[in-house]
């Protein structure tokens, strides 16, 4: 295999790393369907197993803030590559129930804390301001690659070699990520933002964005989790289920990446935006609700695109939004994006389990009106904010 060139590496590097840190995570999801029954687990436990990843990350976010600050952010990518190529040759090796799944789901955890922030200092120090939105699409496009890539290997993998071997081929994956960071990646954007987040108007609009993604992510967190097992459910089968959660995942990411272009070409209302897409996904949930083939199939793609397109541009708008210190505004939004990935696969695959998966999807789609909501109001907020400016 031929290494990428030192400029292709800036934009390898992110996009690897990120993609390897979501697909321990992503695969359980889409192989429940196989894990499930071999190790006798419903979809509370696969709730519970998604909490173990997400509280993992919420725990070490801290610190690994302060490794990207200390390290650089090129050594926090490599390290969280490698972690990722530990927690799925484990998953692969050594876990053969419940309990043997929770450690190497821990060091994915940290993993994903690591690699997450990093990734997007990593963007912050190497892309200039006007490709910014577009970067950070990719970059947030990881998860429904990571989906995607875990859809494709419920037929391809799961069903002919077992299971295993596609937690073996993540850990290689990650491996690969590990090496094309570069060790220098020459940053371009001038001095490091100061890492402090002053009191003030921002502050709460942050804050305010921050309860908001929340709830989005909180809803939208279960289609990387459940969506499979909840299509078998509703009559497709399993090799059907992954093709289709694969077909959705690629409308996320082309959602993502059209939605930074637009961010790129727009100087304000990101954030009315990222409300909008929200209500798109909310009608994608109601519809996934409803179990019908057609209806799944078209709730499919406007949950996975606008469901969960609009992450990239959340995080675009908070680096807009906080100048003087988008470090440490974004790291608080990682926090919110982190609790709402925890709490949203308790709640749902609680809901599932005790009730249905249309109770569960209809709770989603509430999630998603509230996220909606919120962002509206922090919108007209950060607008009063900056009126109020001007003014003075």
């Amino acid at each position: 295999m031929v290494a990428p060139s030192s400029g292709a590496r800036v934009v390898v590097a992110p996009l690897a790393v990120s993609v390897a840190i979501v697909l321990p995570i992503s695969l359980l999801g889409a192989m429940f369907v196989e894990i499930g029954p071999e190790f006798d687990l419903d979809q509370a436990a696969l709730g519970g197993l998604a909490a173990t990843f997400l509280g993992a990350s919420i725990l070490a976010l801290p610190a690994a803030g302060r490794l990207t600050d200390r390290a650089g952010s090129a050594l926090a990518l490599r390290t969280a590559a490698l972690l990722a190529a530990l927690a799925g040759s484990g998953i692969a090796i050594a876990a053969h129930s419940w309990g043997g799944l929770v450690p190497w789901l821990v060091v994915a955890g940290l993993a994903n804390a690591i690699g997450q922030p990093a990734a997007s200092v990593f963007v912050a120090e190497t892309i200039r301001h006007g490709k910014q939105g577009f970067a950070f699409g990719v970059k947030q496009s990881t998860a429904p690659l990571g989906t995607l890539l875990a859809g494709l290997a419920v037929p391809t993998v799961a069903l002919t070699v077992g299971w295993r071997w596609a937690f073996a081929a993540t850990a290689l994956l990650a491996l690969f990520a590990a090496a094309v960071v570069p060790a220098h990646p020459g940053g371009r954007n001038g001095d490091r933002p100061v890492d402090r987040l002053e009191r003030g108007p921002i502050r709460r609009t942050v804050l305010l964005l921050t309860a908001g993604v929340t709830f989005g992510i909180g809803a939208a967190s279960a289609l990387g989790v459940f969506f499979v097992d909840a299509a078998v459910t509703a009559g497709f089968t399993p090799a059907a289920a992954g093709w289709l959660q694969a077909a959705g995942s690629t409308a996320g990411v082309a959602a993502r990446l059209v939605a930074g272009r637009v961010a790129d070409a727009r100087r304000t209302s990101h954030v009315r935006l990222v409300g909008a897409m929200l209500l798109g996904g909310m009608l994608g949930y109601v519809l996934l609700a409803a179990s019908s083939p057609v209806a799944v199939v078209i709730g499919t793609f406007l949950a996975f695109a606008l469901g969960w397109g609009w992450v990239g541009v959340f995080f675009f708008a908070i680096v807009r939004l906080s100048a003087d210190a988008p470090g440490a505004a974004t790291s608080v939004a990682q926090a919110g994006d982190f609790l709402g990935s925890l709490v949203g696969p308790v709640l749902f695959g609680s809901l599932a389990a005790s009730g249905s998966y249309r109770v569960a999807w209809l709770v989603a789609a509430g999630l998603a009106l509230v996220g909606a909501s919120v962002m509206f109001a922090a919108d007209a907020r950060a607008r009063r904010h900056a009126a109020e400016a001007e003014v003075r």
